[in-house]
């Protein structure tokens, strides 16, 4: 999948497409069916550098942005809530590209519509994705929701990433756990890698570079 390719060819102006103020270069990119969680109000709670998209699918409430009550600076520009409708207009103004036939592909009532969050986070200036589930709650500073308390970023140390690795691909599925070091080694794999390919150790890549640092 060939991101850059893709984006230089949609030039429509749509709500997905509009890139008017928004500067962040943070993401955390999430899907859901159900209502604001605290999962998803903590991420919306990340610094004014972090966006966050919501990616709705066809049973998410039509009035979750009400229903959540954001009330950070600026939510306008940094919270971005793609509805059914939003993603709908995005594959059909980008009918005749690239981007708008990965849209359409993405099924409903499924989790790899995340990936059109994916998509819309890149295309806004991502350079770090923070990929979130609905149910998975960022720390606190005292572990508490008051106004004092800070919500916690999901790495210590955005700069400086230790042990980063550089792997090479021989497959078009790439099982990244057993790099990740998972502690069931080549029995774990991500939501939606081919269940035939598992035993397949091609799949889990290799690593010629790994450095200290990113």
């Amino acid at each position: 999948l060939n991101i850059n390719s893709m984006l230089s060819s949609n030039n429509n102006n749509n709500k997905a497409n509009n890139k008017a103020n928004v500067t962040c270069d943070k993401w955390s990119v999430v899907t859901t069916i159900f209502a604001p969680t605290d999962s998803v109000r903590r991420a919306a709670a990340l610094p004014s550098d972090w966006c966050i998209v919501i990616v709705a699918d066809t049973k998410t409430p039509s009035d979750y942005l009400e229903q959540a009550k954001f009330d950070n600076a600026n939510a306008k520009h940094r919270i971005h809530f793609l509805s059914v409708q939003d993603q709908e207009a995005w594959g059909t103004q980008t009918a005749m590209t690239t981007i708008g036939d990965f849209v359409r592909a993405i099924p409903y009532r499924h989790f790899a519509r995340k990936n059109i969050g994916y998509l819309y986070a890149i295309y806004h200036g991502a350079q770090f994705l923070f990929d979130f589930d609905d149910d998975n709650i960022l720390l606190t500073t005292d572990g508490t929701d008051n106004e004092n308390d800070k919500v916690l970023l999901p790495i210590h140390n955005e700069k400086e990433v230790p042990q980063a690795r550089i792997p090479v691909l021989a497959q078009l599925a790439f099982n990244h756990h057993p790099l990740m070091g998972a502690s069931l080694g080549n029995q774990s794999w991500a939501r939606g890698f081919p269940l035939d390919r598992i035993l397949d150790v091609s799949t889990h890549g290799d690593v010629p570079l790994q450095m200290p640092a990113w």
